[in-house]
């Protein structure tokens, strides 16, 4: 790849050629001269496709659960979806990281007909160097379409993603009670030639859930486009999430999320909890923010934040940019980054929104990341002054998974304002304990010894600590007040 197209935002309405066809660049001048449309012409990208190589033999349907170590294995994925076969019942899992350089990539379920519906389970292990071109095609990324799919442990590097719709870089649309959990892309470049992009998936909708999640790197792309999701449609919900980079394209583009409007019926809102942007927004129409672009209707926001810049064009906010009736709550924005209102536009006789604007030696402090615990049941945001640039961090590879939800009734934790000692409370004894202050500093840790396991709390200062008790490889974090 020695020749990549840039498409200067300097330029007055430019234009290049991008999947053999013209594509303009909107005007970008007032723009900050870092910022480039990046497009990779066809002669730089690989032209053979994994699919040509792919391998299916690994396959019997009479199993349950398959594991995939090379490409080629994963292309069979691809191929055995693409012709019918929606993985219902099958989980796959990788047992080593996944090279895809070299090869153009077709994503797992392309279409609408033929979904990826199964379980996939990354493991953790890396999928480098994925690029998937495909002009004038929608449902981009390593998955495409998927249908009541579970993707979960899947970290991606240095992704290319190019076409025309919905496109991100693990999911392209999680579609129908999906959940997608503990994945990560970093170093990516999302760059499509109309609506719903993001760093980690397009669209997400109809009660799906993403879980522990973050994204960092480029997102290009028309309208309703965002660091880390696109769209939001019709019951979903993110939580304790992540985006940072840069989002660009005309309008409706947002820091974290793009856009969210459209419901299939009453009490089916889309919901965001306890997540994050660092993304700088650049737009060149309207409705631009630096957390959601455009929350129209049914949609929630709770303790969050963004740090980003955003640019000044008509409905420009510094956390939203135009909204009807979105609930927002303790959330915040950097106001040295931006000097314009938290929402650009807001309908008349709306109800006020719980969104401050925080100078930026505010927001990088423990005080903050207590601000944005307050409303939390378990310690969820961190803060260190050496990580995230001092603004509070999701910590996500300590954060508790959905599997620890099965115990979190197990355990307790009397009473929860302590003087001298407290009380933890399980079924079993020999569990581990450890006691973090509100900087996410480890204090103290130790072993029950018995069911009801007394934990003297002398030496601990007056303030609020969480407790951690870890459980067969699960755990749960449980808030006590020191007096």
């Amino acid at each position: 790849m020695n020749k990549i197209l840039q498409i200067s935002c300097l330029a007055v309405l430019g234009t290049a050629t991008l999947f053999g066809q013209d594509y303009k660049a909107p005007n970008m001048a007032f723009q900050d001269s870092s910022f480039n449309y990046v497009a990779f012409s066809n002669e730089d990208l690989p032209t053979t496709q994994w699919a040509d190589s792919a391998e299916t033999d690994w396959y019997n349907g009479s199993e349950d659960t398959f594991t995939l170590s090379t490409p080629q294995q994963l292309a069979g994925l691809s191929l055995l979806v693409a012709q019918g076969n929606s993985m219902v019942g099958k989980t796959i899992e990788l047992s080593g990281d996944i090279q895809l350089s070299g090869n153009l990539w077709t994503p797992i379920g392309v279409n609408n007909n033929n979904p990826f519906s199964g379980v996939f389970n990354g493991n953790n292990f890396t999928v480098h160097n994925m690029v998937v071109n495909r002009p004038g095609e929608d449902f981009l990324g390593l998955f495409g379409q998927t249908n009541a799919a579970t993707i979960r442990n899947v970290r991606m590097t240095n992704a290319i993603v190019q076409g025309a719709d919905t496109a991100g870089t693990v999911v392209g649309n999680l579609y129908n009670d999906g959940l997608l959990e503990n994945c990560h892309s970093t170093g990516h470049s999302v760059l499509i030639t109309g609506y719903n992009a993001g760093g980690m998936l397009g669209g997400a909708l109809t009660n799906s859930v993403v879980n522990r999640c973050s994204a960092e790197g480029s997102v290009v792309g028309v309208n309703q486009i965002g660091g880390f999701v696109g769209t939001l449609w019709d019951k979903t919900e993110v939580h304790e999430s992540y985006s940072a980079g840069t989002v660009s394209g005309e309008y409706i583009i947002g820091g974290f999320a793009g856009f969210s409007t459209m419901a299939f019926g009453p009490d089916r809102e889309n919901k965001v909890f306890n997540s994050y942007s660092r993304s700088n927004v650049f737009a060149t129409m309207f409705r631009a923010g630096g957390f959601f672009g455009s929350p129209e209707y049914m949609s929630e926001i709770h303790n969050c934040y963004s740090t980003g810049t955003v640019s000044q064009v008509e409905d420009a906010g510094a956390f939203v940019g135009s909204t009807e009736t979105a609930l927002i709550e303790n959330s915040y924005y950097d106001s040295d980054l931006n000097s314009f209102p938290a929402i650009g536009n807001q309908e008349a006789g709306a109800s006020p929104f719980d969104v401050t604007g925080l100078p930026t030696a505010e927001m990088t402090t423990a005080n903050f990341a207590d601000m944005l615990n307050v409303d939390t049941e378990n310690i969820v945001w961190f803060y260190h002054p050496e990580v995230n640039d001092g603004y509070p961090n999701l910590n996500l590879q300590e954060q508790m998974s959905v599997s620890d939800v099965a115990v979190a009734s197990k355990i307790g934790i009397y009473p929860s304002i302590v003087q001298d000692q407290f009380i933890i409370k399980a079924e079993n004894d020999g569990l581990k304990y450890q006691i973090f202050d509100v900087n996410g500093k480890l204090v103290r840790h130790g072993i029950t010894h018995s069911t009801e396991h007394v934990v003297h709390a002398h030496g601990l200062a007056t303030g609020v600590y969480f407790v951690r008790v870890i459980q067969d490889n699960h755990a749960q974090s449980i808030k006590i007040i020191k007096k």
